[in-house]
């Protein structure tokens, strides 16, 4: 997957960064979208939680932050962590924010194609002030097999393009808020 990383993900990682305070408590998951996120961070302070081998030896070299691996079943192919031990772990922290890639994202919801992940997630948004979900243009319009969160259940959507106009009504209508990576990188 971190071959497959594009400008896209890397404008959508960058503009999630600035959402970033000193000191959050925060959830990053696996996603190569949401590594992007890691590569651009700037605070300090941070208390971060993450599903991801990758993503924790990442951070760990580069930032500031204290980095909290989840324990529980590794699946090596995804280079994560999940499993009931990990949910468990979960249930006992506090997020500010949470940043969560997603394979699919309709107007249903956030989906995957890993059942164990969704649980995971699922509790990460229980324990999650804001939830921000980064998706490029790809993932809209997109339902995987196993339905992980409505859209009522997330905060901030952060993308490369802007979605069409029903979708844009929708979720004004539930209070999402759509950031786009493009615009936001080229007028700073």
């Amino acid at each position: 997957r971190l071959q497959k990383e594009t400008t896209s993900k890397q404008m959508i990682g960058q503009v999630a960064a600035a959402l970033l305070h000193d000191d959050d408590y925060l959830y990053m998951d696996s996603s190569t979208t949401v590594r992007c996120v890691g590569e651009h961070m700037k605070t300090k302070g941070n208390v971060i939680v993450t599903n991801s081998i990758d993503m924790a030896g990442m951070l760990a070299a580069r930032n500031e932050a204290r980095i909290q691996l989840l324990g529980g079943l590794l699946d090596n192919d995804q280079r994560m962590i999940y499993g009931s031990r990990a949910i468990e772990m979960l249930s006992d922290y506090h997020f500010d924010k949470a940043f969560l890639g997603t394979c699919g994202l309709s107007m249903n919801g956030l989906t995957t194609d890993f059942e164990e992940e969704t649980y995971l997630i699922r509790q990460v948004i229980r324990s999650a002030d804001q939830v921000i979900v980064l998706a490029d243009h790809s993932k809209f319009g997109k339902t995987m097999f196993h339905r992980v969160a409505g859209l009522e259940d997330i905060d901030f959507i952060v993308t490369d393009r802007e979605p069409d106009a029903e979708w844009q009504r929708y979720v004004n209508e539930i209070g999402v808020e759509i950031i786009i990576a493009d615009r936001e990188v080229h007028h700073d």
